[in-house]
């Protein structure tokens, strides 16, 4: 027998798993949920809304008691105009995917905290106080959960981007959220380095390739994120502009005019923070798109969905328009990461 669940969208190493029989029931819910979507029929359980605002919200989600299944529930904010569908601590919701398991929401830029050392310094025979910027600081990147327990979302690592923009330092993604307060050994999930000679602007090109801008891949999806910010020599940079931010975009979106525009955004950002630097006002926060991805467990989800795992109670499968059956031996499960499973019978 042969099944396969959802599509590989993790590059995770793979573990493998020997077991004598495998049973999978998908139940028949997961397969009607899927096809009432297609077909344009109801998506939410009976006398529940099917939307908030523009947003269409699809059971196991919903956001009124006794429409949500457990750990999946919403909020829609119906004093805003139109009204808003937000998660956990309030991100903004954008679109539910049953056919792919993903949610989009409205990510924040991290920004980075700079410090300034005061100096005195002799400038066209004037004694004048200058102020030097410096970049050492930790924040935190949160879908909106920030560990709430039950709920199964993380951030997309196929689908999203870690881009930093500024100057001459190291933004890194680490797996703990506080890790300045944990005695747990840092976790790092990604690193970029913008570069510049301090007096950047917003790049001509979508390119975001190195110079005030930089993106990367994400090692390992998760609901929150540590952000790390670490300076550069800036022996040789005559003049620096104190602003770094970092961010979890969707890759699709950050792409062609999107990318520029979002690098514009900052660079004015960071124009209107050299200005106010010295009241030591922060810079303002922007919303960028990012995709996470939402799964059924298979033991917190025995209602929805029941896999005989034994002792890898633990895997998950993600596509909901997925249907198996197999029983049988000598069979080989095969985990790819947190989004994919597959099962093959060995030789």
């Amino acid at each position: 027998a042969h099944a396969t669940f959802g599509k590989p969208v993790s590059r995770m190493p793979e573990v493998t798993l020997l077991m004598p029989t495998l049973v999978v029931v998908l139940m028949a819910l997961e397969l009607l949920l899927v096809a009432t979507a297609v077909a344009g029929g109801p998506v939410a359980l009976p006398g529940c809304p099917e939307a908030c605002g523009s947003v269409t919200v699809p059971y196991p989600f919903g956001f009124r008691q006794g429409c949500f299944h457990k750990g999946f529930n919403l909020t829609c904010d119906e004093t805003r105009h139109p009204p808003k569908l937000l998660l956990g601590d309030g991100v903004e919701v954008d679109a539910i995917s049953l056919a792919d398991g993903t949610m989009r929401v409205e990510g924040k830029t991290v920004n980075g905290a700079f410090t300034f050392a005061d100096n005195l310094t002799t400038l066209a025979g004037n004694r004048n106080r200058m102020s030097k910027p410096s970049l050492n600081s930790n924040g935190s990147w949160s879908s909106g959960l920030m560990g709430a327990g039950g709920q199964r979302l993380a951030v997309s690592t196929e689908r999203n981007v870690f881009v930093a923009y500024g100057c001459n330092f190291i933004a890194y993604l680490v797996a703990d959220p506080d890790p300045a307060g944990s005695s747990r050994r840092t976790e790092y999930v990604s690193a970029c380095t913008p570069l510049c000679d301090g007096n950047f602007t917003a790049a001509e090109t979508s390119s975001c390739s190195g110079i005030s801008c930089c993106q990367t891949t994400i090692a390992r999806g998760l609901p929150t994120y540590g952000v790390q910010f670490r300076d550069l020599d800036q022996t040789d940079v005559k003049e620096r502009r104190p602003f770094g931010a970092a961010v979890i975009v969707d890759r699709e979106w950050f792409a062609g005019i999107n990318a520029t525009i979002m690098q514009m955004e900052l660079a004015t950002n960071s124009v209107f923070y050299e200005y106010r630097r010295y009241g030591r006002t922060s810079p303002s926060v922007m919303s960028v798109p990012t995709v996470l991805e939402w799964w059924l467990d298979v033991e917190g989800d025995r209602d929805l969905a029941w896999l005989d795992l034994h002792s890898a109670s633990g895997l998950r499968c993600k596509s909901l328009n997925s249907f198996a059956s197999a029983v049988g031996t000598g069979l080989t499960a095969v985990y790819t990461g947190p989004q994919q499973c597959t099962q093959q019978r060995t030789k």
